[in-house]
């Protein structure tokens, strides 16, 4: 029930989560619960803290840097066998996740070839990076990557025990081979790690795309529940099913999830649901706000458990709840995004403030759903009103409007596993 500014975890990979926070999964184990998660992308792996509080937290990712929702269901029916009551599940999926697995859609390759010998085809409509060995020789080792359709080089690494240089030069979509230098000193065993994406000939493909992506992350997902039904646990089991962002697919000219505090990438899906018994009717559908924040305080309402001292969400089944006024707090920083910008949405209108250039923009949610008329300096009451709510919640927080560095500490592989994820 914190913000990014709160924690310091501003972007992904060059920050990490501080000894002296609280995670859900520590109130938890505090109170007995047995606490277990499975996560599938690198950015929450043990390295960052992510497992505090959790006995078992499988993040091994093996040679990817993302897995799919048919490996972590199978995950987490290892994790749940020889279940200890009370317990405390995170299944954790990241499909769908850019540049959207094609799942038979297509299926576009790349050629890596070199002298005219082809070493390996590359699969480009999927989410898979591929290993290449390859024996080096001392000097300059040129490849080529080839395809017929446009492609995007989304990730080139090399892991040696030797020092091996690689070079490479693209910029957008290729539409040309690519030329791939690899330079050693001495002969060298490497494998050459390549990530590439294909680009989706039109924006129906792009949502037929992700719409397949849902598919096949639904299934599993709904799995899980059968399993629950199945053990006849399912009814007396705590459900809370969530995302961490939206995705755009081509609205405001962006594809994926990062850079921009509009709908299309803030809204997600927020469904709880209660054991039975406590009184709530099934199937009630809200239309207040709700935000991530909001979890941890309506979790610790349903196990009838303490508040957080100084949460910022609120518990979304208190008595009440529904018909309290929200506005709810957003946040995107550098160097990750290119612009750190701060936001605040409530039932009508959003507000976002750019610090760097001091610009404002407001759109009135009614009548402007889709955020493509900026309303900020143009004599509405209702900017000036949400203005000034941001304004107060940031002095409130004692948040500053310029947090996070222009070029924040990554590690090389950490860079890597970033420019591949999409980040």
């Amino acid at each position: 029930s914190r913000y990014p500014s709160d924690t310091g975890v501003l972007n992904n990979g060059a920050f990490v989560i501080s000894d002296h926070l609280t995670t859900m999964a520590e109130i938890l184990a505090g109170v007995g619960y047995h606490t277990r998660a499975a996560v599938s992308i690198s950015t929450v792996d043990k390295g960052r803290n992510f497992d505090q509080g959790f006995q078992t937290y499988n993040s091994k990712l093996g040679d990817s840097w993302i897995l799919p929702a048919d490996t972590m269901y199978a995950r987490m029916q290892g994790l749940r066998e020889g279940q200890v009551s009370p317990g405390f599940f995170w299944a954790h999926f990241s499909d769908p996740h850019e540049p959207y697995d094609a799942h038979g859609l297509v299926d576009n390759s790349v050629e890596v070839v070199l002298a005219d010998e082809v070493l390996s085809v590359v699969p480009i409509s999927n989410y898979k990076p591929t290993r290449i060995g390859l024996d080096l020789p001392a000097g300059r080792t040129t490849l080529q990557l080839r395809s017929g359709v446009p492609f995007q080089v989304r990730n080139l690494g090399v892991r040696s025990q030797s020092e091996v240089e690689l070079e490479y030069h693209v910029s957008g979509w290729a539409t040309e081979p690519v030329q791939v230098d690899l330079t050693t000193g001495k002969p060298a065993q490497a494998k050459l790690v390549v990530n590439l994406n294909d680009k989706p000939d039109e924006k129906a493909t792009l949502q037929q795309r992700y719409a397949r992506e849902v598919t096949f992350a639904d299934r599993y997902v709904g799995k899980l529940l059968e399993d629950l039904k199945a053990e006849g646990a399912y009814d007396e089991t705590l459900i809370i099913f969530l995302s961490d962002h939206g995705e755009a697919l081509g609205e405001h000219d962006a594809i994926g999830h990062v850079g921009t505090l509009y709908d299309v990438m803030m809204r997600i899906p927020l469904i709880i649901k209660p054991p039975a018994g406590m009184g709530f009717s099934p199937g009630t559908r809200r239309s207040d706000q709700a935000a991530v924040v909001d979890v941890l305080p309506t979790l610790l309402g349903l196990l009838e458990m303490s508040g957080m001292p100084g949460a910022r969400g609120r518990d979304l089944l208190a008595a009440g709840a529904e018909q309290a006024p929200t506005a709810v707090f957003m946040e995107t920083h550098k160097p990750e995004s290119q612009r750190t910008l701060f936001g605040l949405r409530t039932d009508t209108g959003k507000v976002i403030f750019n610090p760097d250039n001091e610009g404002w923009e407001y759109y009135d949610l009614k009548t402007d759903p889709g955020e493509l008329e900026n309303l900020a300096g143009k004599g509405h009451q209702a900017f000036e009103e949400h203005r000034n709510l941001l304004w107060g919640m940031l002095a409130r927080f004692g948040f500053s409007t310029d947090l996070a560095p222009d070029d924040a500490e990554i590690d090389p592989l950490t860079a890597e596993m970033l420019r591949s994820l999409g980040y």
